[in-house]
Order: C-alpha cells, then sequence, then structure tokens
C-alpha cells in the first residue's frame, strides 16, 4: 500500500503554468512558440519516467535543498524535519550530500531521532568521506591528506586568484573562504600555474566556500552507496540545488534520476525544476517531498504541478 504524507501541501499550479515554468527555466525564454513541440515532449518524457520509477532511496543536497544557506551550522527544522522523518520511519534509505566535515554531521544528529540514525548516510567533504549518521568520529580526523593535494600547495602560491583567502587544511580538501574570485577564474589560473597540478585537482563551489579536492573525489560515489542498501530494482531519487559546472551538486544533479531544487542544467534528459514560479531551495525541496506516495522501503514521485 502507498501513503501520502500527512502534511497540507501548497496547492496544484495550473497544469499550463507549471509546464511553462519549467521549460522558461530549462531553455532560457518564457515564449512557448519559440520552444516548439520537441521541447514540450522532452518534458513529459522526463515527468512520466520520474512518476513511473520505484524509489528506494533519497540522496539531497545539504545546503540549500535541506537547509538554509545561511543557517548551514544548523539542524534541518519545520516541515523539512518532519517529511525527512516521514521517509526514514518507512524505511525508506536517504543520505545527505555536504561539503562540509563533523558539523554537517553533529546538527543532523539533532534533527534525527536515534532509532532512524542507521538509515542515513552522509556524503562528508565534497564526496571524499561518507558514513552512517549514527557515528559520531566520521569523517575522520585521521586519515592521511590526498597525495594530490599534497602536489597542490606548493603550486597554491602560484594561484592569484586565491590571493588573500583564508585557508582551511582538511585531509580531504583545501577550503578557501574571503575572496572573490570564481571557481572558473581559480581553475584557468591553476591550469596556467601548475598544468600537472590541475590535472589532478579540481575546485568545487558551494554557497559559501570554494573547495580543492582530489579529482577522484565524486558526490555520485554516495548515490551508488545508498543504492547497495537498499533492496534491488528500485531507484535512488537525487535532489540538489546548485547544478552548473563547477558548483558543488553538478554531478549529483548528473545522476538520474534527479530533480533541482535551484539551478538547471540545459541537458533535456536530465536535472528538471518542476516548482512553481518563486519556490525554490528548501520550500522547493518540501514542495516535491510532501507529494512522495511512501510505501514500506518504496516511494513514487506523485502530481508536482
Amino acid at each position: 500500500r502507498l501513503y501520502s504524507l500527512k502534511y497540507e501541501p501548497p496547492p496544484l499550479a495550473d497544469a499550463a503554468a507549471a509546464e511553462q515554468a519549467a521549460l522558461c527555466r530549462k531553455f532560457g525564454t518564457h515564449r512557448m512558440s519559440r520552444l516548439g513541440e520537441r521541447r514540450l515532449g522532452e518534458l513529459g518524457v522526463f515527468v512520466a519516467a520520474l512518476r513511473r520509477q520505484g524509489l528506494g532511496g533519497i540522496v539531497l543536497g545539504h545546503d540549500s535543498p535541506l537547509v538554509d544557506t545561511q543557517d548551514g551550522q544548523r539542524p534541518p527544522r519545520g516541515a523539512a524535519k518532519r517529511l525527512l522523518h516521514a521517509l526514514l520511519s518507512h524505511a525508506i534509505a536517504a543520505c545527505v550530500a555536504t561539503c562540509r566535515g563533523r558539523s554537517a554531521g553533529a546538527a543532523l544528529r539533532l534533527a534525527i531521532q536515534r532509532d532512524y540514525r542507521d538509515r542515513m548516510l552522509v556524503r562528508y567533504y565534497n564526496g571524499a568521506g561518507i558514513a552512517p549518521l549514527r557515528g559520531t568520529d566520521a569523517p575522520s580526523k585521521e586519515v592521511p591528506r590526498d597525495s594530490a593535494l599534497d602536489e597542490f600547495l606548493p603550486a597554491q602560491a602560484l594561484c592569484k586568484a586565491l590571493a588573500g583567502s583564508r585557508r582551511e587544511v582538511r585531509p580531504p580538501q583545501m577550503t578557501y573562504e574571503g575572496h572573490d574570485s570564481s571557481v572558473t577564474d581559480i581553475t584557468k589560473c591553476l591550469v596556467a600555474a601548475a598544468p600537472a597540478v590541475s590535472r589532478s585537482v579540481k575546485a568545487a563551489e558551494s554557497a559559501h566556500t570554494t573547495d580543492v579536492i582530489a579529482a577522484t573525489a565524486t558526490k555520485t560515489s554516495h548515490v551508488w552507496r545508498a543504492k547497495s542498501s537498499i533492496r534491488a530494482g528500485p531507484s535512488v531519487l537525487c535532489i540538489g540545488s546548485m547544478d552548473r559546472r563547477p558548483r558543488d551538486d553538478h554531478e549529483l544533479l548528473s545522476s538520474p534520476p534527479p530533480l533541482s531544487a535551484g539551478e538547471v542544467s540545459d541537458d533535456p534528459r536530465t536535472c528538471w525544476s518542476l516548482l512553481p514560479l518563486g519556490v525554490s531551495c528548501v520550500d522547493g525541496t518540501v514542495y516535491y517531498m510532501v507529494r512522495f506516495k511512501l510505501g514500506s522501503g518504496l516511494f513514487r514521485v506523485g502530481e508536482l504541478g
């Protein structure tokens, strides 16, 4: 049996208005006449495939999809917290993906009941580490720094785009705050300053920092880890908010089936926002989650608009 969540959702948007909002975000125009039947068909194919799937798990970005960016150190609250517990109570696997370290795990433990912590994974430091929420010692501070970052340390002095920033060195990544350079500028600067090093590291932009990590680290690793924790067959739904490369949800939102609570890609096969106009971030995640139809260890996406 499938059950609807006991929460009063915002009213459904008019179907035509909802289609127009999704297509406008995806293709950058509000003039439907410019899009043609092919674009309308691509939206229909994505929605039909999404609603057809039985889903056994969910992966959520942390900052913006689950907690407000300015409240990144705080636990999920309100409707987002209640709906996350509803998923966990139905034995649905969940994973939270964050660029942060132990502070993110500590905040989540304040929000998630102890009985459910075994069902939740946390992906720390842009994919460099993953562990069940129940553990208080993750990510380990004893992990040796990746050799790629050791090679990067001398090269960073040559990267003018990082000049004047505050740096924090952690085993899996280098975190920079307080600079005005974009990740694109930093990446170009790295390639120019140290071509060999630039191939072994990559820069990822979150809402509040720029992180330099080993090129082998990936947000998609926890998607496969979440899949391994559920029964064979069901897919894992990914929800993020910052898709454009090199924003830190790009890899997450390239893993089908994905929904965005913020930015979208220009790939018609993936990463659509099906939210009403004016709804995004945590409110967008709540809008999606309240329309899930939940069963034991399984859920489906209901009518979104």
